[in-house]
């Protein structure tokens, strides 16, 4: 059903509760046309006959004179991408004016930046998005960038905030690209390893594009191990969905040097951060998960 996926990809449902509750409305819908058309269809057939012209008249108009949908959203998601992977598109990137930057930022200027500040300003909620990834970034811009060497592998999720990365992991490797799969991964890790290029804190944000097999968790665990690993878990409106985090905090519990950065529970619901797929994080909201690097690192 279109219209439940459109409202359940904001729901903290898992998938046999979303399936239920479709159930449920399927079967409401339909006793209420066979209470309306087939039981009692004599008692109103007049009124059906009279009404059903009209009505067809009327979806025939709509679809005659509709205008061309437009998914523009989509589109400016699409333009997003195609910049991101233009060379020069991060050094043409315009740095967000300090002026903009809330009282409390500008009353701390001259003040030190704790790490206990940082936290406590990142997490400070504002009117919207755009008025917090205005705070962010200039706070962030007061703390040191991390030097350290990270290796940072991912999907279109984690393409979309590679230059803000990139800002503030400026010695990390970013490997992303839109579509990959999670199968990949083992093959890449290898082969980064054989190129020396395999670093200690490794940062994995993929399952958006498919479910997570047993086999190559496996395999990416053996590469891995004596490395600190972090997954980034999902969000999404796809089935796999779930099986995917699962699978990312099961190995987490058994693996000392795993930990999770919860993307779902901190973003899962809220449309303002996504476009409409429900996926893909909008370029202001690429702080976000800047700031869970933070918090974890």
């Amino acid at each position: 059903m279109i219209f439940t996926r459109e409202y359940f990809k904001w729901a903290k449902l898992s998938n046999m509760q979303k399936f239920f509750i479709q159930v449920v409305i399927l079967i409401v819908i339909s006793e209420l046309c066979y209470i309306l058309l087939e039981k009692n269809s004599k008692k109103y057939e007049k009124a059906i006959n009279y009404a059903s012209y009209p009505v067809l008249a009327a979806i025939l108009a709509i679809l005659v004179y509709s205008p061309v949908y437009e998914n523009k959203d989509l589109e400016e998601m699409k333009e997003v991408q195609k910049a991101l992977e233009t060379p020069a598109a991060e050094e043409n990137k315009k740095e967000t004016p300090a002026n903009t930057a809330s009282a409390a930022v500008q009353n701390s200027q001259n003040e030190e930046l704790t790490i206990d500040k940082l936290l406590a300003a990142l997490n400070t909620p504002s009117k919207s998005i755009e008025a917090e990834s205005k705070i962010q970034d200039e706070i962030l811009k007061k703390y040191p960038n991390d030097e350290r060497e990270i290796l940072f592998i991912g999907d279109s999720v984690l393409h979309m905030t590679k230059f803000d990365l990139k800002k503030k992991y400026p010695n990390a490797i970013i490997e992303t690209k839109v579509g990959r799969q999670f199968y990949e991964l083992p093959n890449m890790l290898k082969n980064f390893a054989q190129n020396g290029k395999l670093k200690k804190i490794v940062v994995i944000a993929l399952g958006t594009n498919g479910t997570i097999f047993e086999k190559d968790m496996k395999s990416v665990l053996q590469t891995l191990q004596g490395h600190d690993v972090y997954f980034i878990n999902t969000v999404m409106p796809d089935p796999w969905q779930d099986s995917v985090n699962a699978e990312i905090k099961k190995v987490s519990s058994e693996n000392p040097n795993i930990k999770v950065i919860d993307w779902y529970s901190y973003s899962k619901g809220k449309q303002q951060y996504f476009y409409k797929d429900g996926t893909h994080p909008k370029t202001s909201c690429s702080q976000e998960i800047c700031k869970s690097f933070y918090i974890l690192f």
